[in-house]
């Protein structure tokens, strides 16, 4: 096991309770990665120093620090350039790693799928790739000249050329693993899709394990899963969401790996709602919220419609509870939910909420839309089909006209047509005879039996929805007791 020493330089403009944090989430992050940490050391700073990040005099101070606890690993909060990495080596004498590069380590000591490898990867070659240099110090290194080239300056060039070589396929392997995402993706369009998206550690995937009562793995610890899972969830009153839980967000998060896992993220761009997860009992929750908003912006998805969803409320006392919630709806419009994964009762809001966006979505789909307009259409005939027609002194007798719908041998006689014309419902529905056109009010007619249609067999199956669901599909379109909605209204 690594023996790590830590090192932070926030700016001065930096509150002093958040660096103390940002150092705190630091050492969570090494003990996700395997190490242990025996010292630390701090320094606020204008600006980063060109050649240690650090001051010179903190440098020194931070080499004693090393020999006096016996660390064998530097790990900086901060992002270094390779000419800093290359520098505090020489000058401490042990091994130095960014932030950066740590959270590559977890990610790869993590990943599990083939396609999170291989991300993974990527990131880890284009993070190296400028830093080889350091790598191969070591080496000699002669005057130039053909034929007169070190081994060092080599060896650096070979592995440069392979590592680009290594670049270049693994973009071609995760473009096709993104094409085939595409195809599944496209096979879910016709269900409703909710991303749950957040700081790492909020309780994503405690909150999709309990949802769908699927056994997915969840441990207390920062980027516990890389992969993303996607798993069907039972809303209730016949609805159903499919739920994805995608990889946490971090503060300082390598634009390397935002890049590499693009094809991954791109699950969020495609859900017709996400699920914003936070920690309401971290201390810091809204450094956080802002953090998710960031990467978000980043991919483009800061005006995808939102809900949040504050996690671990069963660690919060009431009045702290209440708190919250008057805090969060003075500054923020997002609706907002109060749950905990480990209480499934807290999770019946977030269920009506999805359900209700579900029958919002159904109600505005041009599906709905086509289906009220044949409503309408069916309704108008079958009125129309039973009115009396005006009785005629003059001229020879009319023959009776039948409805344009109607197929000659729907009919058993010419009788029959005249007096009970048959339509064909789109929704199986029996004969307009069997459900009389009556007048309610002045003139304003409406169809009556509505219920005793609401189930005909059928050739078809054994039993077909007919005119009662079309009401709550058209989310409220007033069959019943009016027409004011299909423009019968009189």
């Amino acid at each position: 096991m690594d023996r790590a020493v830590l090192v932070g330089a926030p700016t001065r403009s930096v509150d002093e309770r958040l660096a103390e944090e940002h150092m705190q989430e630091l050492a969570r992050l090494t003990d996700t990665a395997g190490g242990e940490v025996v010292a630390s050391l701090q320094q606020r700073i204008r600006a980063p120093h060109p050649r240690f990040f650090i001051g010179e005099g903190k440098a020194d101070e931070l080499r004693d620090l090393v020999e006096e606890s016996e660390g064998d690993l530097v790990i900086f909060d901060d992002e270094l350039s390779p000419g800093q990495g290359k520098n505090l080596e020489d000058h401490l004498g042990v091994r130095i790693m960014d932030r950066s590069e740590l959270i590559l380590d977890i990610f790869a000591s993590r990943a599990r799928t083939s396609e999170a490898k291989m991300q993974v990867e990527l990131a880890q070659l284009q993070y190296l790739l400028p830093r080889l240099k350091r790598m191969w110090s070591h080496l000699s290194r002669i005057r130039g000249g053909i034929g007169l080239r070190g081994p060092g300056e080599t060896q650096l060039e070979t592995d440069r050329r392979l590592i680009g070589k290594r670049i270049s396929a693994l973009r071609r392997k995760l473009k096709d693993v993104a094409k085939a995402r595409q195809v599944q993706r496209q096979a879910r369009r016709g269900h409703y899709r909710v991303a749950l998206v957040g700081y790492t550690n909020a309780g994503k995937s405690s909150l999709l394990r309990t949802l769908s009562g699927s056994d997915l793995f969840v441990e207390n610890r920062l980027f516990a899963t890389l992969d993303s899972a996607t798993r069907s969830v039972d809303l209730g009153s016949g609805h159903h969401a499919l739920v994805t839980d995608t990889v946490g967000f971090i503060r300082k998060l390598p634009h390397h790996l935002i890049a590499s896992f693009r094809s991954t993220l791109e699950e969020a761009g495609e859900a017709d709602v996400l699920v914003h997860v936070i920690d309401a009992s971290h201390a810091d929750w809204e450094e956080q919220k802002e953090v998710v908003e960031e990467v978000l912006e980043e991919l483009g998805l800061e005006s995808a419609p939102q809900i949040l969803a504050f996690n671990k409320v069963d660690r919060l006392t009431h009045a702290e509870e209440d708190a919250m919630r008057q805090r969060i709806r003075s500054f923020d419009s997002t609706p907002a939910l109060f749950v905990s994964a480990l209480e499934m009762e807290s999770l019946e809001g977030l269920k009506e909420t999805l359900k209700a966006r579900i029958r919002a979505k159904l109600t505005d789909s041009p599906a709905c839309l086509s289906k009220r307009s044949s409503v309408r259409s069916w309704c108008l005939r079958a009125i129309r089909a039973t009115r009396p027609r005006p009785s005629s002194t003059r001229g020879p007798p009319q023959r009776p006209i039948r409805n344009p719908v109607v197929s000659p041998s729907a009919a058993p006689n010419r009788a029959a047509a005249t007096t009970e014309p048959k339509l064909k419902c789109p929704w199986r529905a029996k004969t307009v005879a069997e459900t009389r056109v009556i007048s309610v009010g002045r003139t304003s007619p409406m169809i009556s039996a509505v219920s005793s249609m609401a189930m005909t067999p059928t050739s078809h199956g054994p039993y077909t929805a007919m005119l009662a669901p079309i009401h709550s599909f058209t989310m409220g379109a007033p069959l019943l007791g009016s027409t004011e909605g299909l423009g019968l209204g009189g």
